[in-house]
């Protein structure tokens, strides 16, 4: 667990500014990075009802656990829950996206103020 959650996404950061070529990622590219929550919301509900497996990947999956909390969450069995809290989590992911791209475009220099008085 140390190695997945801590030593190995810090390796892969310091090999990116190290040894990374900067600035590729352009803005429209969030936009595919989207397909992965989609495809993992999809398949870990599909997880539970196809092989009705006692497991969830994540808790906020769990429309038990929203069954007995507030109105708003516990509607249609706690899938409102589910629904609302993997709406969250998908904006958060897309927030985290669109930060990614500007930090990687603010590392190569692309919003760097350029003086046009010096040009020779």
């Amino acid at each position: 667990m140390l190695f997945s959650k801590i030593i190995f996404p810090a390796l892969y950061l310091a090999d990116y500014l190290l040894f990374g070529e900067k600035g590729t990622v352009k803005w429209k590219h969030p936009v595919f990075w989207q397909l992965y929550p989609l495809f993992f919301f999809a398949f870990s509900l599909l997880v539970n009802v196809v092989w009705q497996q006692g497991f969830w990947a994540v808790d906020f999956f769990n429309y038990g656990l929203f069954i007995s909390s507030n109105a708003v969450f516990s509607g249609n069995g706690g899938w409102n829950g589910v629904v609302l809290c993997s709406f969250l989590a998908w904006i958060g992911y897309l927030l985290i996206a669109y930060l990614t791209v500007f930090f990687n475009g603010l590392y190569a220099g692309a919003y760097r103020r350029r003086d046009t008085n010096n040009i020779i």
